[in-house]
C-alpha cells in the first residue's frame, strides 16, 4: 500500500498576453506584485495563439505576451485560489469591459508545469471551485517537454527552455531549503 506524502511546492508561473496599446506593463506588474513577488520576467515574439485570442482582444498586432516566474515556494493546492484570483485580476484590469489581459497562471513543479483553467477538457483534472488543471509540460531531463495537447504558445523551444531553466531554480530552492 503506498503511503500519502504531500509533494514538494512549486513556483508560480504567470503569462500575461495583454493589449499594450490599452494597459501599461509596468502597471500590470506592479499590481501582479502585490501578491507574487517576481524572480524573472521572459518576453518572447512567438505566440500563435495571438490569432485565437484577437477575435476577442482586437488586432493580433497589439497583442504581446510576457512570461513571469515567481520567487515564493507554492503548495500546489494554492493552484485553485490563484486562479479565482487571476480571474479577478483579469477583468480589474481589463478598462471599460473589453479585455485587454489574458492572465494564465500555473505552478511549476519538479515533475511538470500545470496550468490552471475554467474549462474542462480529457486531458484536465478537476481541483475544486470550478478549476481544472491543465496538464501543459512535463520534466523529462534535462528538459521539460510538450505534450500533443499543449498550447502552441508554450510549445516552442526557448518557452521551453524558460521553464526548464525556472525547474532548476525551484530545484535549488528546494534543496537549499532542505525539502528534497
Amino acid at each position: 500500500m503506498s503511503e500519502l506524502v504531500s509533494p514538494t511546492a512549486g513556483l508560480i508561473v504567470a503569462s500575461f498576453l495583454y493589449r499594450h496599446d490599452l494597459v501599461e506593463l509596468d502597471k500590470l506588474l506592479v499590481k501582479f506584485e502585490k501578491r507574487h513577488r517576481v524572480l524573472c520576467q521572459f518576453k518572447h515574439p512567438h505566440f500563435p495563439m495571438k490569432d485565437y485570442y484577437s477575435k476577442e482582444m482586437g488586432p493580433s498586432d497589439k497583442l504581446s505576451r510576457l512570461y513571469l516566474l515567481g520567487l515564493e515556494l507554492a503548495e500546489r493546492e494554492q493552484l485553485i485560489s490563484e486562479k479565482i484570483w487571476a480571474d479577478s485580476f483579469e477583468k480589474s484590469s481589463s478598462p471599460g469591459g473589453a479585455r485587454a489581459v489574458n492572465l494564465d497562471i500555473g505552478l511549476l513543479s519538479l515533475e511538470n508545469l500545470v496550468l490552471a483553467t475554467g474549462k474542462n477538457y480529457v486531458h484536465r483534472i478537476y481541483l475544486g471551485q470550478g478549476v481544472y488543471g491543465d496538464l501543459t509540460l512535463l520534466a523529462s531531463d534535462p528538459k521539460m517537454v510538450s505534450l500533443p495537447w499543449t498550447y502552441p504558445d508554450y510549445s516552442h523551444s526557448q518557452v521551453i527552455d524558460f521553464f526548464t531553466w525556472g525547474r532548476k531554480i525551484l530545484q535549488h530552492k528546494l534543496v537549499k531549503n532542505k525539502l528534497v
